[in-house]
């Protein structure tokens, strides 16, 4: 069966030589065994319990300091963040989860600013580079390079 032949070829006792062949049946078994529900990131490698923080218990400071050290970049137009994984731009997905749009107050006071402007987004369960302009005409302009 797939699920003796997928014990095999872990195992070492067999080689992989048809992957195809028993691909609903390894699907089924896997589903079986619950791991088909595990979280994976954007690359297809799991996410482990822990390996993302849970947002809803940091407090408001916490989660200020966690931005301010992801700065990556800051003049006196741009402010260049690296996006924690696990964090919304612009969508609160519960009542409890932190949305950084809400943290740009305390964000401002921190890179000597009035106000932050989003120029674009990532998805919530993607990291990287959110750019943030300090004045209303720089997001204007970044804002027509993401269109």
């Amino acid at each position: 069966t797939g699920a003796q032949y997928l014990n095999d070829v872990q195992s070492g006792a067999v080689s992989p030589q048809y992957p195809h062949k028993f691909t609903d049946e390894v699907k089924n078994y896997r589903s079986q065994l619950g791991l088909g529900k595990e979280k994976l990131d954007s690359k297809g490698f799991r996410i482990l319990s822990g390996q993302v923080f849970d947002y809803t218990k940091f407090t408001k400071e916490d989660i200020i300091e966690l931005l301010v050290k992801s700065i990556l970049f800051d003049d006196n137009h741009i402010v260049a963040i690296n996006k924690p994984y696990g964090m919304s731009v612009h969508t609160k997905e519960s009542p409890y989860s932190p949305v950084l749009t809400e943290f740009l107050p305390q964000l401002t006071e921190k890179v000597n600013c009035h106000k932050l402007y989003t120029v674009h987004r990532l998805d919530r369960d993607t990291t990287g580079v959110l750019l943030l302009a300090k004045t209303q005409e720089m997001a204007k302009r970044l804002n027509q390079m993401f269109c």
